[in-house]
């Protein structure tokens, strides 16, 4: 995916799922994990691994965008950060026209 198509990704999350801190969200090699969130207590930091493939790194953008989203409980796969999940990947699966890893309707 390029780096384009990234942001695009991001800036449909953005405006769709507002934050009320700043989400700094990045790409960077690792072989630990497919993503994390970190929250520094002014911001969240979310790392997706560039290295995956396409649709593993949207899935992953989606999953960590969940936490960030689910701020009082950012770091767990409770019941706020799964509605939350549900509610993005349900808002990315009613896209029209759009395929796992590309999006065209904003």
């Amino acid at each position: 995916m390029t780096t384009n198509e990234f942001r695009k990704h991001v800036a449909w999350l953005r405006k769709n799922f507002p934050i009320d801190v700043p989400v700094i969200v990045r790409r960077y090699p690792s072989k630990k994990n497919h993503g994390i969130t970190h929250f520094d207590g002014r911001k969240f930091y979310i790392r997706i691994d560039s290295e995956g493939d396409d649709a593993t790194q949207l899935e992953t953008l989606l999953h960590e965008y969940s936490h960030a989203l689910t701020i009082n409980d950012a770091y767990n796969h409770k019941e706020p950060w799964a509605q939350n999940y549900s509610k993005i990947y349900t808002a990315w699966e009613s896209l029209d026209g759009k395929t796992t890893t590309t999006l065209q309707k904003f």
